[in-house]
């Protein structure tokens, strides 16, 4: 159910998006990342990961890139992509550290010595090039294109993981932790971002910026939540979400705003207010397994649109995709 929207359903077929075997049948999909020539790469949870081109071959088909070379480096699964101003690929592994694929090579940095450190969930470059990314241990590194900068403790951290990160359009860049809230990093200070300044939850999964500049928080067990430089206002179950534990956020072109949920997916679309229902500005459209999702358990970093602009998630069975292009006019009942 919704709050406003009746029941919505979907065909199955519409949720389809059709990938090798070799990426579905082994593991779930976790990140997702578009390059700059539009082809897709997707991160598994306990296997490779694969390249899908977005050009068709002169057969038919689109090719399909396995890499499999790096055995011991891959086959843990990844946490988070990104591809830098260069055209390098990071990717973010789950135990193994950190690896660059220049498009021939693969190289591994580790950082420190323990096992868990080597978990890597999100990586961020931001307006100056430099590349940031978060240890598990909560550590934040920066490399500037020569050397690192750790950033610990004893420079305010909180020393919990680090799952998501964005650089928002005024250049502050974010933090969003697994159990002390959200981190500011302005270029000078780190701002925190806790209960006393109205987050009620101290697990902030994943973040997105709208074309207003609200930073938008996905949590843990309180939904998501917009932050307009001031206050929080918290949109939960009892709003209309799916599901109060969030792992993805993401603003389309139309400002829409999909949540990807531990049970099911949530769209969350502004409106103006009307006389008839004063402060009813927003409507939630919840999409499970009745209307076609193979499975409902959406991942960290796992969202994703094409150069088709169809928005695609990573789950535990498949990568359930809707085309944007359409307008969104769910049958109600």
């Amino acid at each position: 159910g919704t709050d406003g929207g009746g029941v919505n359903k979907l065909s199955a077929a519409s949720f389809d998006y059709n990938l090798p075997e070799e990426v579905t049948e082994n593991s779930r999909i976790r990140p997702i990342l578009k390059d700059k020539s539009g082809n897709l790469w997707f991160g598994t949870d306990g296997a490779h990961f694969g390249k899908l081109e977005t050009k068709q071959q002169s057969g038919g088909g689109r090719l399909f890139t396995y890499y499999k070379v790096q055995d011991k480096l891959l086959a843990n699964g990844q946490r988070s992509f990104l591809q830098d101003k260069n055209g390098n690929i990071w990717v973010g592994t789950t135990g193994s550290g950190l690896l660059k694929y220049d498009g021939n090579y693969f190289t591994n940095y580790l950082f420190g010595s323990g096992g868990d450190r080597q978990s890597i969930y999100d990586i961020l470059e931001d307006n100056k090039g430099n590349i940031w990314f978060g240890l598990r241990d909560g550590i934040i590194v920066r490399f500037d294109g020569k050397s690192y900068s750790s950033y610990t403790t004893k420079d305010g951290l909180p020393g919990s993981i680090i799952y998501s990160m964005l650089e928002d359009r005024k250049g502050n860049i974010w933090f969003c932790t697994e159990g002390a809230g959200v981190y500011k990093y302005d270029g000078i200070k780190l701002t925190v971002y806790s209960e006393k300044e109205g987050l009620f939850s101290k697990g902030v999964t994943s973040i997105a910026e709208d074309d207003k500049g609200n930073i938008w928080f996905g949590t843990l067990g309180a939904g998501v939540c917009r932050f307009d430089g001031k206050n929080f206002t918290y949109y939960s179950e009892q709003q209309g979400i799916s599901d109060n534990n969030v792992w993805s956020v993401f603003c389309d072109k139309k400002n829409q705003l999909w949540i990807g949920t531990d049970k099911g997916l949530s769209l969350y679309i502004s409106r103006k207010e009307s006389l008839q229902n004063p402060g009813n500005d927003y409507i939630f459209y919840n999409f499970n397994a009745q209307d076609g999702l193979k499975a409902i358990d959406f991942n960290l970093h796992s969202v994703c649109v094409d150069d088709e602009n169809r928005i695609m998630w990573g789950t535990g069975k498949s990568v359930p995709s809707l085309d944007l292009n359409k307008d969104f006019m769910p049958d109600s009942i």
